[in-house]
């Protein structure tokens, strides 16, 4: 769902970023969630990324624009 949001809101170039980005992030995630967990316990580790997803989700709530029946350069004038 998240893709198909922003490969409408964002030219190709940034939805090219976005995914470099949540490719990284991706990475960081499964190199250090064991480190982690050793570290601060499996329970505190699943808090804390579901403390970040809802923190995604308040702010997907707050800044998502409705893109239904919008042109491109409407989207994008919302947008910027």
């Amino acid at each position: 769902m998240f893709s198909i949001y922003i490969s409408e809101i964002l030219p190709l170039a940034g939805v090219w970023l976005v995914v470099l980005v949540n490719w990284f992030v991706s990475i960081w995630v499964g190199l250090f969630f064991f480190k982690l967990d050793h570290l601060y316990g499996e329970q505190n580790v699943f808090l804390l990324f579901g403390l970040f997803d809802l923190l995604g989700l308040i702010l997907l709530q707050i800044f998502m624009i409705e893109t239904k029946g919008k042109s491109e350069e409407q989207v994008l004038n919302d947008f910027c």
